[in-house]
């Protein structure tokens, strides 16, 4: 086994590690998880209106993605290849 990440291990890390951030700062933001047409949610940086429910999907994602980060791969590329008869 190697100490290399994969490409999608480090997707996973950066933009797992940035939903996560973004979610838990948004509940800082508004932390009211209020429905209908009229829901006015908080500003995150001033730039992004969040509300409670909008906040956890990104911790959800956040979590999931880096749950899935540290995973080995299933099998090495030799094993996958084909062999040849010699």
């Amino acid at each position: 086994m190697t100490d290399r990440y994969t490409p999608a291990q480090i997707y996973s890390l950066v933009f797992g590690a940035t939903l996560l951030l973004a979610g838990i700062a948004g509940f800082f933001a508004d932390a009211s998880f209020t429905t209908g047409d009229d829901v006015q949610g908080g500003q995150l940086f001033g730039l992004f209106e969040v509300n409670g429910w909008h906040n956890l999907v990104h911790v959800v994602s956040g979590v999931v993605l880096l749950a899935a980060a540290p995973r080995t791969r299933a099998c090495s590329p030799s094993a996958s290849a084909p062999s040849t008869p010699s």
